[in-house]
Parts: structure tokens; sequence; C-alpha cells
């Protein structure tokens, strides 16, 4: 009933019909791409240099959000270890903007 069509609903509450949609499609995007990246973590440990095409995909779909962060990441000899801490932060900013997409549209 909530999300029918009907030539008498008013059109606002057709369009919020139309931004939950939207809203979840995001939302359930941002997830997905969340555990891409959990993926690329454990990818990164156990298969480094593997070549199957799944491991392709991952390490591709994944590298178009991880690369601004490192490359806005601070590198030098003052780091302790040499750790990737992009991945993190990637997940930290994705739970970020899915938490405000719900606390904003739900």
């Amino acid at each position: 009933m909530f999300f029918s069509y009907n030539e008498h609903e008013p059109s606002f509450l057709r369009m919020q019909i139309d931004l939950s949609f939207l809203v979840i499609g995001v939302y359930w995007f941002l997830r997905a791409l969340s555990f891409l990246i959990v993926a690329r973590i454990i990818i990164s440990w156990v298969a480094p240099h593997s070549t199957h095409p799944v491991v392709i995909f991952v390490l591709r779909t994944t590298e178009q959000v991880i690369s601004p962060i490192r490359s806005r990441l601070p590198r030098g000899e003052g780091m302790v270890a040499m750790v990737d801490w992009a991945p993190l932060v990637a997940l930290i900013l994705i739970d970020l903007i899915r938490y405000a997409l719900v606390s904003v549209f739900v």
C-alpha cells in the first residue's frame, strides 16, 4: 500500500516514494561497496597477485574509491609500519554516508 501509485495521491507523496527508492538504492550500493572493500583487504592478505577474474573485478571496482583517499593520506618516513590505511578510511566514510542517509531520510 505504501509503494503503490495511485492517480489520486498527491504529487509530493509520489515524489517521496521515488526518493525513498533512490535512498534505499544508494544505501544498498554503499553496503555492497563496503563488502567489496572488506573482500579487497582479505585478498591483499591471502592472494595479493592473483589473476582470477573475481579478484580483478574486486580490485578494479574498489580502486575507484580507494585511490583518491590514498593520494590524500600522508606518506613518508615517519610512519611506523607500511600499512595501507585507505581501505579503512574508505569504510569509515562509507559508513558515515550510510548513517547520514538513514538519519536524514528515514
